[in-house]
Parts: structure tokens; C-alpha cells; sequence
């Protein structure tokens, strides 16, 4: 996640990312104090927060919804 903050934080001014993945990784100790990130299973619909700053400390909200493996749907 530190990269792909990084690589925002050179390209864009932003305040609010939307990443999907199949999967996300287990998370170090997070770094951006000032930078919330929810996690999202689409398939079940679970929300958990990897990092929720202190109440009105938020500058920018990363939200990452897993979508588990998309193939093609059965014949």
C-alpha cells in the first residue's frame, strides 16, 4: 500500500482513491496517520477499517473493495 500512496501522492493531488483487487494483503503497521483505509469483500459484503484516523483528522480515504476471482459466468 506505501507504493501505491506514493505513486498517488506524485501524480495527483487527491483526497479519495478507489482500489479493486481479488484479494487484499495483510497489512503492516500503517504509516499515513492522516489517510483512512476501509476495506471492502464484495462478496459478502464485510467491512473492516485497516486504518480510521482520529475524528476530523482525515485528509484522504483509500477504500479497497476486494471482488474475489471474476470469470465468466457458467453456460
Amino acid at each position: 500500500m506505501r507504493g501505491i500512496i506514493k505513486g498517488l501522492n506524485e501524480a495527483w493531488e487527491w483526497t479519495f482513491v478507489l482500489v479493486f483487487c481479488v484479494a487484499s494483503a495483510n497489512f503492516r503497521a500503517w504509516e499515513e496517520t492522516k489517510i483512512g483505509c476501509v476495506n471492502i469483500d464484495s462478496q459478502n459484503g464485510r467491512v473492516e477499517w485497516k486504518h480510521e484516523p482520529v475524528e476530523g483528522d482525515r485528509e484522504k480515504l483509500i477504500i479497497i473493495v476486494e471482488t474475489g476471482v471474476i470469470g465468466s459466468p457458467a453456460a
